[in-house]
């Protein structure tokens, strides 16, 4: 998923990738504000296709382990 073209152009971004059964009712309770969200990336999120190539840390748009909460 590229999303240099585009990133700046969102308000903001969820990624859930393969959630499992309880996938949808977690999501839910994020959405309506039951629980908060919170999340790191557990892989380096690739600027463009060029960082599949040559693995170029300037390639990166986001770092292992980024991610925000509400509550920080």
């Amino acid at each position: 998923l590229l999303l240099e073209d585009t990133i700046d152009t969102f308000d903001a971004l969820i990624a859930i990738f393969l959630p499992g059964s309880e996938g949808g009712p977690a999501l839910s309770k994020v959405l309506y504000g039951d629980t908060d969200f919170t999340g790191r990336l557990s892989f380096a999120w690739p600027r463009n296709a060029a960082y599949f190539t040559n693995k170029d840390t300037s390639n990166i748009l986001y770092p292992f382990g980024y991610g925000l909460s509400y509550t920080e």
